[in-house]
C-alpha cells in the first residue's frame, strides 16, 4: 500500500515551516505528484515519491547548494533519502481523497482525449475550408468562362 504523508509530516521529517514547504513544492513541483501541488486552498499530501524529493532539496539546503543544483539532480534522476522518524505516522488518505483523486486522473484523461480529437477536428475543417477556397475559385472562373461563351454567342 502506497504510503502518504501530510504537511506537518513533511514540516517535522525536515524540521522546516510549513511555508518553505510551500516554497519548495512551488520551486520543484515538476518533480512532484499532482496532490503534492494541488492549487491554492487544498491540502497537500505527499507520496512517498514526494518526500524523497524534498528529502533531496532538504540536503542541498543544508548544505548550501543553489536550487540549480537540486533540479540538475532532479533531472538525472537523483532523489534524497527519508529521515527514519518514529513518530510519524503515514496514513492513507481518506476514501473521499482517493475517489477524488481518480475521478482527477479520468478527467485528465478525458481532457487529453478531446483536446487530441479537437485538434483532429481542427485539421478536418482546415481540409475542408481550402477545398472550399478551391471551389469558390473554380465556379468564379466557370461564370467568367459562361459569360465569355454567351458574349461570343451574342457576337456572332
Amino acid at each position: 500500500m502506497e504510503q502518504f504523508f501530510t504537511t506537518g509530516n513533511v514540516t517535522k521529517l525536515f524540521n522546516i515551516s510549513p511555508q518553505t514547504v510551500k516554497n519548495w513544492c512551488d520551486e520543484f513541483a515538476k518533480y512532484l505528484s499532482s496532490s503534492a501541488t494541488p492549487g491554492d486552498g487544498k491540502k497537500r499530501i505527499f507520496t512517498l515519491n514526494d518526500v524523497r524529493v524534498l528529502a533531496l532539496v532538504a540536503d542541498y539546503h543544508k548544505r548550501g547548494f543553489r536550487w540549480d543544483d537540486a533540479h540538475l539532480a532532479l533531472v538525472n534522476g537523483q532523489v534524497g533519502e527519508i529521515p527514519q522518524e518514529t513518530d510519524i505516522v503515514n496514513q492513507p488518505p481518506p476514501a473521499l481523497l482517493v475517489s477524488l483523486r481518480d475521478k482527477i486522473t479520468d478527467l485528465e484523461t478525458s481532457i487529453k482525449k478531446v483536446e487530441s480529437e479537437r485538434d483532429e477536428y481542427k485539421g478536418q475543417v482546415r481540409l475542408l475550408e481550402k477545398q472550399l477556397d478551391q471551389r469558390d475559385e473554380r465556379i468564379v472562373k466557370l461564370v467568367e468562362d459562361n459569360a465569355e461563351l454567351k458574349a461570343q454567342i451574342k457576337r456572332q
